[in-house]
């Protein structure tokens, strides 16, 4: 019982860990082992939008080295592929803490409406990532 309380209370933290982990699994043969764990910091805030955003950086922060590993990629595909790669990662992530968490039973009320924000919010970071990545501007 105590161990549903506790993972209940840093429901957010845990779908952090499990989402970062599903997309170190995912860029790991493009980025190396760990890649995104190892960008992590312990002791943050969990709330829905630190948690997207921190999701969102930490992942979209490996494009200039997806990028260059995929010289024969324009930018536009190349930002769109490696934006489908990120999302997998995300939804197997999420997918996965919905899991855990409904198994412990806590998967309800806040939490879960916590967790739905948060993949929303990630889902629009990284459209918006997709959108407004730096572009070169056009001179007239």
């Amino acid at each position: 019982m105590e161990v549903s309380l506790s993972a209940g209370n840093n429901s957010l933290g845990l779908l952090f860990k499990t989402a970062i982990e599903q997309l170190n699994q995912v860029l790991a043969p493009e980025l190396g082992s760990n890649a995104l764990q190892n960008a992590a910091d312990s002791g943050l805030d969990f709330g829905p939008q630190a948690t997207a955003d921190r999701i969102v950086s930490l992942s979209t922060a490996f494009f200039g080295r997806y990028a260059e590993q995929h010289p024969e990629k324009d930018l536009e595909t190349a930002l769109k592929d490696f934006t489908k790669l990120i999302s997998s990662g995300v939804d197997k992530g999420f997918a996965e803490a919905r899991q855990i968490l409904d198994g412990l039973q806590v998967l309800q009320g806040d939490i879960a409406s916590n967790i739905d924000k948060t993949y929303e919010l990630v889902q629009s970071g990284l459209n918006s990532f997709l959108e407004n990545y730096s572009r070169p501007k056009k001179t007239d």
